[in-house]
């Protein structure tokens, strides 16, 4: 006699093909099948169906990092984290619901949140479950009342704050120390263009408007009490603040390196301001192959300005006129712009930077 199975057998399981026994040890997890198994010998063969279902094995010794649990409300929880033995678990459930602001992943069974109301002691029974049964765990919760500390100690990422007008500032964030802060508040109000956010206590904006050195007063403020800082903020000029950053001891129509350019010139050009050899390069060359084109190759480009090459037949007298079809690209801070229609026998260039 010899047995045959059809469709091959779950992984780990055999069909003696002498006995037609089945055995062994399976390996992963098979939902309910049929195989047909068929005997043959010399005179004929037979068949038979048979139903084989995989099970998990069931998880066990299911428990909880922290049993019992004492929680205090309003104060975010450290996520209680379960472990088993036996088989890996699919689902999780808890019976009765947890306290309001505790929440728990039924697939990895995880308890976490913020308690939002005392409740008193209970227990919980937590189950963990797989295709091969479950297992359960007793767990003991606990949420208290706490009395709200004032908040302490705030302070500010940037004071001292200088903004330029009409720049959007990097967020000025608040931290502080004791309970939680629950609303922000400031006095006199803020630069226009800037918010100060009374949840969050970030300050955040466009200054529009020129303000000298003043100081604010942030308070920060909870059930228990409060807290305050004085924020000192200036809002001053994108020329102001590049000036202050070179120590330029002369006015914006000054020359603080001698080479002939105003402060101002190079600030509006992107330029060291004390440094002669630091001027704006312009160059024009043909371009290879391209009889009717020129190329205007201009350094340094910096963010904040606008670039217009403009072109003239004649300086005598010069009519100035933006160029019309060209091309351009940058190369870190060179530019190179193409004109395209440079058919004239004599044209001439001048780069027009200007501050929007």
């Amino acid at each position: 006699m010899r047995y045959m199975a059809s469709p091959r057998l779950p992984k780990g399981l055999y069909l003696n093909s002498t006995t037609g026994v089945i055995s062994g040890t399976p390996t992963e997890v098979t939902a309910t099948a049929s195989y047909t198994i068929t005997a043959t010998n010399t005179d004929g063969s037979t068949t038979t169906s048979v139903n084989i279902t995989v099970n998990d094995v069931a998880p066990s010794s299911l428990s909880y990092s922290t049993n019992p649990a004492a929680y205090a409300s309003g104060v975010a929880v450290t996520a209680n984290t379960p472990t088993n033995s036996g088989g890996t678990v699919v689902a999780y459930a808890v019976s009765p619901a947890l306290p309001a602001g505790l929440t728990m992943s039924t697939s990895t069974g995880v308890i976490s949140g913020t308690p939002s109301a005392v409740s008193p002691t209970t227990v919980y029974t937590v189950t963990a479950a797989n295709s091969g049964g479950s297992t359960i765990a007793m767990l003991t919760i606990m949420v208290t009342a706490v009395a709200n500390s004032a908040p302490t100690n705030l302070t500010y990422s940037s004071n001292l704050a200088t903004y330029n007008k009409g720049t959007a500032i990097a967020n000025n964030t608040p931290t502080s120390s004791g309970g939680a802060v629950v609303s922000y508040a400031v006095s006199p109000a803020l630069p226009e263009g800037l918010t100060l956010n009374t949840t969050t206590g970030v300050i955040s904006g466009t200054p529009t408007t020129l303000t000298a050195t003043a100081n604010y007063t942030v308070t920060a403020t909870n059930t228990g009490g409060s807290t305050t800082v004085s924020l000192s903020i200036a809002v001053v000029s994108a020329y102001t603040a590049w000036s202050t950053q070179y120590n330029l001891v002369q006015v914006s129509t000054g020359d603080d390196d001698g080479d002939g350019n105003s402060n101002y010139l190079e600030f509006v050009a992107g330029l060291v301001p004390t440094n002669a050899s630091s001027v704006f390069k312009i160059s024009v060359s043909s371009v290879p192959g391209q009889p009717s084109q020129r190329a205007i190759v201009m350094s340094p480009i910096i963010s904040g300005r606008t670039y217009t090459v403009k072109s003239s037949e004649s300086l005598q007298p010069a009519n100035w006129i933006p160029l019309s079809g060209s091309t351009s690209c940058d190369n870190g801070n060179e530019r190179t712009v193409i004109d395209t229609a440079a058919t004239e026998a004599k044209k001439f260039y001048v780069i027009e930077i200007s501050i929007p």
